[in-house]
């Protein structure tokens, strides 16, 4: 079976044992720390939970997109995309849109394109995310080779809509720095949002999930598309 995660265990110790504070002994039983470390199988930039959203409008006359650039080490296999879509005040169920899997450059050709998909919210509004399995034509969960180097997670709402209709994607606050990796193209061009984000600086909630080909979904804590 996939190894979803991998949980390692760092062990600290120092040797002092007694120590005189104030003219009194000290016995310290405590003298070791440890911490966990999780790996995951997917890349994220955020800490799972969102305090805002981001949101991009299509027209009739350009289809915005937004896009996360990741960097993979090694030569892997992706099989999935992770969304967090927060429940809001207004219904986008209808709404459908396609992701985009980039090799090196936005600017070269998709390396995959999905089906039309739609928003599925999770129970939890603020931190649950939706997984979006990588198919072929026929639908068929598969796997795709990313090569070591960058690759971009692109997202396009492909219904013309307002404003409010526009399918909210979770945006967490507290890893300002990974605007940096945030990219948005409104019909002029890919630019990286630091320059549009006002100083709201954080983390889009798009995540590739990596692995074999995932299985046709019977029941899981996820929702699986």
């Amino acid at each position: 079976a996939p190894i979803n995660e991998i949980s390692l265990r760092s062990n600290y110790s120092y040797t002092q044992n007694i120590e005189t504070i104030g003219g009194f002994t000290e016995y310290f039983d405590n003298n070791s720390v440890s911490k966990d470390f999780l790996m995951k199988n997917y890349y994220a930039y955020d800490d799972g939970a969102a305090e805002l959203a981001l949101a991009v409008n299509s027209d009739s006359q350009f289809q915005s997109m937004l896009a996360v650039k990741y960097t993979a080490n090694v030569t892997d296999t992706l099989n999935g995309i992770q969304i967090l879509i927060p429940n809001m005040a207004v219904d986008v169920s209808a709404q459908e849109f396609r992701l985009f899997i980039h090799q090196n450059s936005l600017e070269s050709p998709p390396i995959y394109t999905s089906q039309i998909l739609k928003p599925i919210h999770t129970n939890n509004a603020s931190s649950g995310m939706t997984l979006y399995a990588l198919t072929d034509s026929d639908n068929k969960p598969i796997s795709l080779i990313i090569n070591p180097g960058d690759f971009f997670v692109a997202y396009q709402q492909i219904t013309a809509t307002s404003r409010d209709y526009a399918i909210p994607i979770g945006y967490d606050r507290n890893n300002p720095n990974a605007v940096s990796q945030i990219f948005y193209n409104t019909g002029a061009g890919w630019q990286n949002f630091g320059s549009a984000s006002a100083g709201v600086n954080g983390a889009l909630m798009i995540r590739p999930q990596f692995g074999p080909a995932l299985p046709m979904p019977i029941g899981t804590k996820e929702t699986l598309i």
